[in-house]
C-alpha cells in the first residue's frame, strides 16, 4: 500500500479527511467465515496483502476541486492481484453465487442493453464487438450475444453463457490491437486503485467511434461513512467525479444520470455513464453533473432505504454502536 499526496483522479491538492476508519485483524479461523464477506474481507487483507495483523487505519478523503472520495492509503496493483488470486483460491465467489444467488438478472442486463444501444446504435456491417470488463459471471452480456461479438476479462472462474468469450483476466491479457465498439465497466471502477489510469487504458481499446458505458454506485452519498472493510470499494464516486475521471482519461460523456436500480441481490442508487472516445460521434452532455455537495445533501436518497427494516435497523446500529 501506499499513500497518495494528491487526487487520484484530478490530482488536485484541495484535500479534506471526511473520516478516518480503523479495522482490526478478524481472527485466523476464515474456513469457517468464507461466507461471512466483512470477515472474509478482512482476513485477505491482514493475512494476505498486507501479511502483518497490526491495525490498519484509512482516511477517506474528500478532493475539494473535482469532489472525487477515495480511501487513503491505496492498495498497489500486485495488492488486487492478491486479493483476486485469494477469493479465487478459497473459492468465495463461487460459494456466494451458490448460497447467494443473485436474481432479476435479466432485468439488469436489458437495462444496459438498452441504455448501450440508445446511445450506440451500430450501422456497421459484422457483428459489432462489446467488452464486459470485469463482468464477473457474463450475465450483462446475455442480451448482446444475440448480435454483438461478446468478450469478458474479470479474474473469476464462471461458466459463462453462451456465446461470451473469456479474454483474460485483467488489462494486461488483451492484446494491443484488440478493439471493441463498446466497452462495459459495471460495477467496477469503485474497486480499482487508479481509476483514472483504467480508464485511460481502455479508452486505447475502443474503436475510434467507440463508446463506454460506465455504471457505480452512488458512493459519495453516504457509503464512505459506513465502511465495514477498505479491501472491496475504493473509491466513492458522484456524477460531478465519475464525469471527471472519464474526462481526464480522454473520454466525453454523453449521458449521465442517478437512479435507484438493480444490481445484484437488492436496488442501490446509482450512476449510469455514457461516454465516446471522439466527441463528433455522440451528443454532448444534456445537463451539467451534480456535484458531490449536491449528492451528499439530496434527502430523498433516504426515502427508499427509510421503507426497508432491516436498512433502518442497520443504520442506527452504526450510529448509536449498539
Amino acid at each position: 500500500m501506499f499513500r497518495v499526496e494528491s487526487c487520484p483522479v484530478c490530482a488536485g491538492k484541495s484535500l479534506r479527511v471526511l473520516k478516518t476508519h480503523a479495522f482490526s485483524f478478524p481472527g485466523d479461523k476464515v474456513q469457517e467465515h468464507l461466507l461471512d464477506y466483512r470477515y472474509f474481507a478482512l482476513w485477505t487483507l491482514f493475512e494476505r496483502v498486507l501479511q502483518d495483523r497490526s491495525d490498519a487505519v484509512f482516511d477517506l478523503t474528500l478532493c475539494e476541486d473535482c469532489g472525487f472520495i477515495y480511501s487513503n492509503p491505496r492498495f498497489t496493483d500486485e495488492d488486487m492481484a492478491t486479493k483476486y488470486t485469494t477469493f479465487n483460491e478459497l473459492g468465495t465467489p463461487e460459494l456466494g453465487a451458490k448460497h447467494h444467488p443473485p436474481f432479476n438478472l435479466e432485468g439488469r442486463a436489458k437495462r444496459g442493453y438498452d441504455l448501450v444501444n440508445k446511445y450506440y446504435p451500430f450501422k456497421g456491417e459484422g457483428r459489432p464487438k462489446v467488452l464486459d470488463f470485469g463482468g464477473g459471471a457474463g450475465y450483462n452480456l446475455a442480451p448482446f450475444t444475440r448480435d454483438w461479438e461478446c468478450g469478458l476479462v474479470d479474474y473469476g472462474r464462471w461458466d459463462f453463457p453462451e456465446g461470451v468469450t473469456k479474454l483474460g483476466n485483467d488489462h494486461r491479457d488483451l492484446s494491443p490491437d484488440q478493439a471493441f465498439q463498446v466497452i462495459l465497466l459495471l460495477h467496477t471502477l469503485e474497486h480499482v486503485p487508479e481509476p483514472v489510469a483504467l480508464l485511460k487504458t481502455l479508452a486505447d481499446h475502443l474503436e475510434d467511434d467507440g463508446a463506454m458505458y460506465i455504471e457505480v454506485p452512488l458512493g459519495a452519498f453516504g457509503e464512505w461513512k459506513f465502511m465495514n472493510e477498505p479491501l472491496m470499494h475504493l473509491n466513492f464516486f458522484s456524477e460531478e467525479s465519475v464525469c471527471t475521471a472519464a474526462r481526464e482519461a480522454g473520454l466525453h460523456p454523453a449521458h449521465v444520470e442517478t437512479r435507484y436500480q438493480w444490481v445484484t441481490h437488492a436496488k442501490l442508487w446509482c450512476i449510469n455513464l455514457v461516454a465516446y472516445k471522439n466527441p463528433d460521434v455522440g451528443p454532448a452532455l444534456g445537463r451539467r453533473p451534480l456535484t458531490t455537495r449536491e449528492q451528499m445533501g439530496k434527502l430523498h436518497y433516504y426515502l427508499p432505504y427509510a421503507a426497508n427494516p432491516r436498512v433502518v435497523k442497520k443504520v442506527l446500529r452504526k450510529v448509536t454502536g449498539c
